[in-house]
């Protein structure tokens, strides 16, 4: 191997034995999963009910949240089509919103739906 990928290869082992392991970086990604988890399932759950007629109020408010640029995009998407169809675009909508935010956004958007203050 070359140098470089013997030196890549130390430099990505010292990283994962003592920067990726460490506990608070640990501490920081379970509370981000936990985070991502809660908001995914959250506006999934709306979405995949959005404008149907199993659709329920916290629904409406959830997708109210997402910006109308998604939702407009959402609804275009959806004319017309089958309901398997409409449930992908819905989908679609809850992963483009929420890859689009910034790790504060998320985190703050977080906190607001979940009640923590």
């Amino acid at each position: 191997a070359s140098p470089a990928a013997v030196l890549a290869d130390a430099l990505s082992d010292i990283a994962y034995r003592y920067a990726f392991t460490s506990k608070e970086i640990l501490k920081i990604e379970l509370s981000v999963e936990n985070m991502m988890s809660f908001l995914l399932e959250k506006l999934t759950g709306a979405a995949l009910r959005f404008e149907t007629p199993q659709q329920r109020i916290t629904d409406c408010k959830l997708i109210e949240v997402i910006s109308e640029n998604y939702v407009k995009i959402c609804r275009m998407e959806c004319d017309g089509k089958s309901e398997a169809e409409q449930a992908y675009h819905r989908l679609m909508l809850v992963t483009d919103y929420i890859c689009g935010m910034t790790d504060g956004f998320a985190r703050e958007l977080y906190r607001e739906i979940s009640g923590i203050s």
